[in-house]
């Protein structure tokens, strides 16, 4: 339930940011949020397409699935630089190491 209501709060800019990185934290449980959160990769605002990078890495390597289908977006370069990140991180990207 929590990813729901934090993917809702990604469109309000006084907690974008806290919003992103509680769903980080959530980890693969949080791919429900992936297209939210993508979207986020062409957002004028540097640090919130860091951070939205940041936040499909935890997802995992499905985020990477979701990244291939970007089409005219302005910041393409950053959408294929997520796309590679995350490609290379693995299934196992997001899991805590053991």
């Amino acid at each position: 339930p929590a990813v729901d209501a934090l993917a809702r709060l990604l469109d309000d800019q006084e907690v974008r940011i806290c919003s992103l990185r509680a769903l980080e934290a959530i980890g693969p449980k949080a791919a429900p949020a992936m297209a939210r959160v993508g979207a986020l990769l062409s957002h004028p605002d540097p640090f919130i397409r860091i951070g939205a990078v940041y936040t499909l890495g935890a997802m995992g390597s499905p985020a990477a699935e979701a990244l291939s289908t970007v089409r005219d977006d302005p910041f393409k370069p950053i959408s294929h630089t997520a796309k590679t990140m995350l490609e290379k991180l693995g299934a196992d990207a997001g899991q805590t190491p053991r």
